[in-house]
């Protein structure tokens, strides 16, 4: 884009990763100018000439309606027809940022707007700011600049405590959806203190891959992401006795070093070039964790679930959120039982070892792997220190993954519940129904 200050460079044609270095005032300006004075009749923009800078032209779009204090409510781009026509009209929208192929769909139900009066066509991706819940009719929240003022000077002021600084020569790698608070915040922290950002392809399989390409010093991540990267790193190391002794060595000893509270940035570990050999810090929302000095925290009562905030109820002098109080529950039945996806490339490789043969669906029913699967998540409770009743006493193997596509994960990768619940009622009401079973002919024996 000659004549701003805007840089786009393509790492890599072939791999199609992208690093962007924003300094784009003058595309800022711009395209505040179109917000501003377009028409008043239905507007369109061609998309900039990159067709990779989608993620690009969706956070300078987001950027320049904040220059100007305008409100951005980010829409996932997994919402359906209704539920974009709520959002639109619920947050009452007037101007509307999106990729090509979703003009068509927003023309034909543009009468059930009320507002909408511009429609900007971009590269890809829709614009929002209003987030779905796993089920049920989308819900937003207000975020204010100051809200994301102080979330990001708490995370700097943390980091340097840790010692930890970011600096013009890192590198971040974006994965997770823009359009979630999570991600945008992330994004936020990076452009307050320089660092690059690398936009990762689309498909989370080839994400090793972008790593090596990019060579990140920062990657903000979910549990299930680093979980799976962890797979794919043990499936690959599998078939040679060498790597997978290395492998494991590097492993126990950084889970050392951590037990330890000294973590170490130059041993020969730190060599590996697994993750594109330059990362640094790796960020985690698995949970909430401690509170940092933006917030401000009230304890109350409890009283069905018998908790009291007066006991000072915590784990080991900290407080920790595990959860919204409406996801736990007692069981009716004293006993757990599971569906567990096993990772395809790791379930594939155990078996041609052990020479087994079938695809996904014929592996999951097969005994061997069965009984295989069920022992390690038992041999997992017993070292996690789990009582009898805590652990899995029956389980079904469901051979595809829960993904974004088949509708069982939101975009940030969290389950579904209500829907896996549905989904899955059958499979969980029969193994409920076996290890009743099981246990009843054990009493009369």
């Amino acid at each position: 884009m000659e004549g701003s200050n805007f840089g786009f460079k393509g790492i890599s044609p072939d791999i199609g990763v992208a690093l962007a270095v924003v300094s784009g005032s003058a595309f800022i300006l711009a395209l505040l100018h179109y917000y501003r004075h377009c028409s008043r009749q239905k507007a369109m923009v061609e998309p900039l000439p990159n067709p990779q800078s989608v993620e690009v032209e969706w956070i300078l779009s987001d950027l320049a309606c904040q220059m100007f204090s305008m409100i951005s409510v980010p829409v996932y781009d997994t919402h359906g027809p209704e539920e974009c026509i709520y959002i639109i009209n619920h947050a009452e929208l007037s101007t509307i940022a999106c990729k090509g192929e979703k003009v068509s769909q927003l023309l034909k139900h543009a009468h059930s707007c009320k507002g909408l009066r511009n429609v900007i066509k971009m590269g890809s991706q829709i614009t929002q700011e209003e987030s779905k819940t796993a089920e049920g009719t989308p819900k937003g929240a207000i975020i204010t600049h100051g809200n994301l003022v102080a979330d990001i000077s708490a995370f700097l002021w943390s980091y340097g405590q840790r010692g930890f600084e970011l600096t013009p020569d890192d590198v971040h790698l974006s994965f997770l959806p823009l359009a979630h608070m999570y991600e945008r915040a992330n994004e936020f922290l990076m452009f307050v203190n320089g660092v690059r950002i690398g936009f990762f392809r689309g498909d989370p399989k080839l994400l090793l891959e972008d790593f090596r390409e990019l060579k990140p010093t920062f990657f903000s991540a979910v549990p299930r992401l680093l979980n799976r990267i962890y797979d794919k790193v043990s499936a690959g190391v599998a078939g040679s006795k060498l790597k997978s002794w290395i492998f494991q060595k590097a492993l126990e000893s950084k889970e050392n070093d951590m037990k330890r509270g000294m973590p170490s940035k130059n041993t020969v570990w730190d060599y590996l070039n697994l993750l594109g050999g330059c990362l640094r810090q790796i960020s985690s929302a698995g949970h909430v964790g401690p509170p940092i000095p933006c917030n401000i925290v009230k304890l109350v009562d409890v009283e069905e679930m018998e908790y009291f905030a007066k006991s000072g109820q915590g784990e080991n002098g900290t407080l920790r959120i595990i959860d919204r109080k409406k996801n736990i529950f007692k069981l009716s039945q004293s006993f757990v039982v599971a569906i567990v996806v096993p990772d395809a490339e790791v379930l594939e490789v155990w078996a041609r070892s052990k020479g087994l043969k079938g695809d996904m669906k014929e592996l999951c029913q097969n005994e061997t792997v069965y009984q295989a699967i069920f022992q390690d998540l038992l041999a997992k409770g017993k070292e996690g220190e789990l009582n009898s009743l805590e652990q899995v006493k029956k389980i079904y193997l469901h051979p595809e993954m829960f993904s974004i596509e088949n509708g069982l994960l939101t975009p940030t990768l969290k389950a579904k519940r209500l829907l896996l619940q549905r989904t899955f009622e059958e499979e969980i009401d029969r193994l409920y129904e076996q290890a009743e079973a099981e246990k009843s002919l054990e009493k009369a024996n």
